[in-house]
């Protein structure tokens, strides 16, 4: 969560909303197997977001979803919020019913600028869980709360020594060479050194190796 706003999105802020407007981002991660996330924009068109793992781009689909303020606590930590979401095609009444209502699925919330879109870092970041569901004709309510810490994955980073965590071709790798794969290692065969970009590699080579010491 980031409520400290940089100079240029300070600068956003103070342009007119038609020229550069703020869109909020919506994702609710689904139990399937593996696990999948819808993408909502409260917005007039789709929206591109950021990339998953593998540099893809992301996108947030235009639909009628809101949600109301955030009640934080004296320390500014998140409490709870709700989430409004249309039902006019059903779609979300299907996934509640094959999916227990999505109690307890991971919601995330996100505010950028249209400006700023570029970076792929939002201004404000709020993750929730879904703790109660309540549908009629119009629409769908779920109330959210603070995800529970104790069942959250930590980290959210690996720190590999050997391996690159880097999508290929993507742009932390900055590879743009005619080779099309690479290994993901510094020094094996297809690795970064063949592909002479040793110095964009991903990985942490300066970690010692484990031992048997205790």
């Amino acid at each position: 969560m980031s409520l400290q706003l940089s100079p240029e999105e300070i600068a956003a802020k103070e342009k007119l909303a038609g020229e550069y407007p703020w869109i909020w981002l919506y994702e609710i991660e689904i139990p399937t197997d593996p696990p999948t996330r819808v993408r909502l924009a409260r917005n007039t068109a789709d929206v591109t977001f950021g990339t998953d793992l593998d540099g893809v781009a992301l996108t947030y689909t235009r639909f009628p979803v809101s949600h109301q303020r955030v009640k934080r606590d004296m320390q500014g930590g998140q409490t709870s919020t709700t989430l409004t979401v249309a039902n006019v095609t059903r779609e979300v009444q299907a996934l509640l019913e094959t999916y227990d209502g999505l109690i307890g699925q991971p919601v995330r919330i996100m505010l950028i600028n249209e400006q700023l879109k570029a970076t792929g870092k939002p201004t404000l970041r709020d993750d929730f869980e879904i703790v109660s569901v309540s549908t009629d004709e119009r629409g769908v309510t779920a109330q959210l709360g603070q995800q529970n810490l104790y069942e959250a994955s930590f980290p959210s980073t690996r720190y590999l020594r050997a391996a690159c965590r880097h999508a290929y071709k993507g742009p932390l790798c900055k590879y743009v060479g005619g080779e099309a794969t690479c290994s993901k290692t510094l020094d094996g065969a297809n690795g970064c050194a063949d592909h002479d970009n040793e110095l964009n590699f991903g990985g942490f080579p300066g970690i010692p190796r484990l031992s048997g010491a205790l």
